[in-house]
């Protein structure tokens, strides 16, 4: 049966079908009913579709040339879309390409990593798992094999793929350990002419490894949209003297009524604390209700943090003195450079794009109703059409600069 009169919809739901392909992508597991689902995309070279099973025994890998018996049905998280449900025991591994199946469990481990939840959380799977073989994840042979590549005039894309992935391994899963053994990846590899995406993953990598980065900025206290109503007077601005500037910028906007988007950057644990209480102390002279949204809430909870949100934009009184205090700004609004690190299926690439154009018109809403005051590990990572005009300022130096956020001209 070609994949083509599936897609094409010729087929009617619930047909039985029997398939052969290659596996082309391993995609993210997904809930449904209270159980696992796996998911995989399937070519057959007439079009391409995803088979969806409970997860099971079967370890399957790009580039597996398998036979599936299942069933057509409407893709759960996209109804208008035909896929195959099938089980594990109704798929089988006919031919393969990276790793013979029976040596798939004893060598998922690589290192820190899990080889299979590491191709789960990519897209460009085919690349990535040919890194993975080439070097087993080990620093030095990635060293080795970025040094063959340069000097035979090879392309090493699929090694800039699998370090993308590495990275955003490391970070979504708050694995220290992985995030070490990228940071000595990155370290072996400063000095061949690879390109800027390594210092990019860098600094993403390093505050997660120093355990005082990400580590704050992932745990902030409470979920969803905290709200505070802080006291403080003049006397607690000595509390964060080197700060002082912002502090003064905060209480002067506040005062004065203005509304601005203020994105401050910072590199270390103890910066992002700071931040913290600058903007508690405003909050405290002016008077202000103070509303929180920790990047743990921002990760965890999008949805419902977007339903709270937009009721609190509803709700807020003209003369209403309020900051609004969010971290990992990225997570809301990545931009074309941070969804190509994350590497998302085609799938999530899409769910990522409604969520952020609804974010994007609350929050310019918001943006002109009070102060929002936003901490990021690097602006350049923000897609800033979605945000509006906004002020960037590196907590280091306390200085405004000029954003390198990306728009649209």
């Amino acid at each position: 049966m070609p994949i083509e009169d599936i897609v094409s919809g010729k087929l009617p739901r619930g047909s039985q079908v029997e398939l052969e392909g290659t596996v082309t992508e391993l995609l993210p597991i997904f809930l449904m009913g209270g159980s696992s689902y796996e998911r995989f995309s399937l070519d057959d070279g007439t079009a391409k579709i995803t088979v969806i099973m409970p997860s099971t025994d079967i370890y399957l890998l790009p580039g597996d040339r398998v036979r599936v018996v299942g069933r057509v049905r409407p893709c759960p998280y996209a109804p208008a879309v035909n896929c195959v449900e099938t089980e594990g025991e109704y798929v089988e591994i006919k031919n393969w390409k990276w790793i013979e199946p029976s040596k798939r469990r004893s060598e998922n481990r690589k290192g820190p990593f899990n080889m299979s939840v590491l191709l789960h959380m990519t897209r460009l799977d085919e690349e990535v798992i040919r890194g993975i073989v080439e070097t087993d994840l080990d620093p030095v042979r990635i060293r080795e094999r970025f040094e063959s590549c340069i000097n035979s005039g090879e392309s090493y894309d699929h090694l800039l793929d699998m370090l993308s992935a590495m990275t955003m391994y490391s970070i979504f899963l708050r694995d220290l350990d992985a995030a070490s053994s990228v940071r000595m990846t990155l370290k072996l590899l400063e000095a061949l002419p690879v390109g800027r995406i390594l210092n990019l993953l860098s600094d993403m990598v390093e505050t997660l490894v120093s355990r005082e980065g990400l580590a704050p900025y992932l745990s902030g206290g409470g979920k969803g949209i905290v709200e505070r109503y802080p006291v403080a007077d003049e006397s607690s601005l000595e509390e964060v003297i080197e700060l002082k500037g912002l502090a003064d910028r905060l209480i002067n906007d506040i005062n004065e009524g203005k509304k601005e988007f203020i994105v401050l950057e910072f590199s270390k644990g103890e910066e992002l604390e700071k931040i913290r209480k600058v903007v508690e102390i405003a909050a405290g002279i002016t008077g202000s209700r103070l509303l929180l949204l920790y990047a743990s809430s921002v990760a965890e909870e999008t949805h419902n943090v977007l339903s709270e949100i937009k009721e609190t934009s509803k709700n807020l009184r003209g003369d209403e003195r309020v900051i609004l205090y969010l971290e990992a700004p990225e997570l809301l609004f990545p931009n074309e450079k941070m969804l190509g690190l994350l590497r998302l299926p085609t799938e999530a690439l899409e769910g990522a794009s409604i969520l952020k154009s609804e974010f994007s018109r609350v929050f310019r809403e918001l943006s002109n109703k009070i102060l929002i005051v936003a901490a990021t590990v690097s602006s350049s990572m923000i897609d800033g059409n979605s945000i509006g005009r906004t002020v960037v300022i590196p907590v280091e130096t306390g200085v405004e600069i000029a954003s390198d956020m990306e728009y649209s001209i």
